[in-house]
């Protein structure tokens, strides 16, 4: 008959998922420290300045603003609808070009902390990366309310935008640990990034339709993740219809491939920062 001490040990003890050397029970353990990394950026970042946190609303509205003054006005071109159009592709991108940018330089940009500090380092592009997602509910959300004024209302098909948010934000994930260990190693990471990053957004149905890309080209745009990813922003929030399964399928498969991909060059190389920065 097993003692009270031992039935409780036997109840407390759960299993730990683990992955390339790290765990759920490690993530849940350093959840406080991974807070503070996020609170912070978002302080220093928006805090210090004279509109503060106002800017979460301003950014997106300004960028509309551009793309409406641009096509509506000076060039007289576009649907009534394309400011929103444009915007559901460049908003997230924004994030996501933020996002890598700051993570070139996560690692070497925090010598001080990982040389005196003893802390998983995976915690630094992940509070960037959720940082910056904090930042694009935000402008989403306002994306929504200005899309009303052009008579786009919201349908219950707005709710499949949580999930698209989910899959870029693992693209972001898995691109960001890969690019924190390139900026270690090569320091021309971030001029050659924001080459790729230019190229990437004009290969991307960002300022056009999909549906004005060739047939026979459309099979080299489908292994883009931003393809799925834009067209189901505009799907569930302009459309009011769910994604396609011909674009999002391939976007969640090649996001997830890279956020593994991502954590396993990074848990590799992870015990060699402090030597190398």
């Amino acid at each position: 008959m097993s003692s009270p001490t031992e039935s409780t040990d036997i109840t407390m003890t759960r299993p730990s998922w683990q992955f390339y050397g790290y765990s759920t029970s490690e993530i849940k353990r350093h959840a406080e420290l991974l807070r503070f990394f996020v609170s912070t950026y978002l302080k220093t970042r928006y805090g210090n300045l004279v509109l503060g946190y106002l800017w979460w609303l301003l950014n997106p509205l300004l960028w509309i603003f551009v793309y409406w003054l641009l096509v509506s006005v000076i060039f007289q071109r576009g649907t009534p609808q394309y400011p929103v159009f444009v915007a559901c592709a460049i908003l997230p991108w924004r994030s996501f070009v933020i996002s890598l940018g700051q993570s070139v330089t996560a690692i070497t940009g925090r010598e001080k902390l990982i040389k005196q500090v003893s802390f998983p380092k995976y915690i630094i592009p992940l509070s960037i990366v959720a940082a910056n997602s904090i930042n694009m509910i935000f402008s989403m959300l306002v994306l929504v309310i200005i899309g009303m004024a052009y008579k786009i209302y919201p349908t219950p098909y707005i709710l499949f935008a949580i999930p698209i948010m989910i899959i870029q934000t693992i693209l972001t994930l898995g691109m960001s640990y890969i690019l924190s260990v390139l900026g270690v190693y090569f320091i021309d990471t971030k001029n050659v990034l924001e080459f790729i990053l230019r190229m990437w957004l004009y290969l991307s149905p960002s300022l056009y339709d999909i549906d004005r890309i060739p047939s026979k080209l459309l099979w080299i745009f489908i292994v883009n993740p931003f393809v799925g990813i834009f067209t189901g922003y505009r799907n569930s929030i302009m459309y009011g219809k769910p994604p396609e399964p011909k674009y999002i399928i391939p976007s969640t498969v090649i996001s997830i491939t890279t956020l593994i991909v991502g954590i396993y060059i990074f848990a590799k190389h992870e015990k060699e920062f402090a030597k190398l920065v």
